[in-house]
């Protein structure tokens, strides 16, 4: 009725949006952000859902573009700044990803996700130290969210820090017991012959962890082909007290 009124209305096509996107109408819901846009073209909050629904569609470089006009619009909204770093992330441009995450802090260092991603790409940048401490900024602001706690993990695995990743791993399994990448996270710190291993890698299988089924059936059959030789030497050896 808004728009019956006024078809220019922004805020009417941007509401309207938000409605056919919850109703799963992504295209409808893209196209009434471009009407937005259109009727007024410094209306940052229609740029960053525009690059929302990008980056949810598996568009990145549309994504980063939608994101980077809502920073010309609003040049103070961290929440911009953390999008267009995760646009670049999946891009593969960590660098990029770093800066956006770090100018997101600037404008406000209380928000966790960006502490957190700011975090995760200061781990692939191999900046050990920042990453840990980013990592662990996040979970002083949100101690119940698991992946903080994975990557905090990899850290110090990555740092040959077995203890302390375990022990991460460890807080993940009990935040969230149904996910397989954790328990096979902390076999894999395990040597093949160690009993540990093989039970963390039976839990992850368990959970649907096709890396562990494949290492499971792998040292099975060498634990089969070891007892059958044991078995064949043992004949040998009776034969041979005869």
């Amino acid at each position: 009725k808004a728009l019956e009124v006024d078809s220019t209305n922004h805020e009417a096509w941007y509401n309207w949006s938000l409605i056919l996107n919850a109703q799963g109408s992504v295209d409808q819901a893209m196209q009434c952000l471009k009407k937005s846009i259109a009727s007024n073209q410094d209306f940052a909050p229609a740029y960053n859902n525009l690059g929302m629904l990008y980056y949810g569609a598996g568009f990145p470089d549309s994504a980063l573009a939608s994101f980077n006009s809502a920073i010309l619009s609003d040049k103070s909204n961290a929440g911009y700044y953390n999008n267009a770093g995760l646009a670049c992330l999946d891009l593969r441009d960590t660098i990029n990803a770093y800066n956006f995450f770090k100018n997101a802090l600037r404008y406000d260092s209380t928000n966790a996700k960006a502490v957190y991603n700011a975090g995760l790409t200061s781990f692939n940048l191999l900046q050990y130290k920042d990453a840990i401490n980013y990592v662990m900024k996040a979970l002083q602001m949100q101690p119940n969210v698991p992946d903080y706690w994975y990557t905090a993990g990899l850290i110090h695995a990555a740092n040959n820090e077995k203890h302390f990743a375990s022990t991460y791993w460890s807080q993940c399994i009990k935040l969230d017991s149904t996910n397989s990448k954790y328990p096979y996270a902390i076999g894999s710190l395990y040597d093949d012959s160690s009993s540990l291993k093989r039970e963390y890698f039976e839990k992850a299988s368990a959970l649907g962890s096709e890396k562990a089924k494949v290492w499971l059936a792998e040292h099975s059959a060498k634990v089969q082909n070891n007892s059958s030789d044991s078995a064949t030497n043992g004949k040998k050896s009776k034969k041979k007290k005869k």
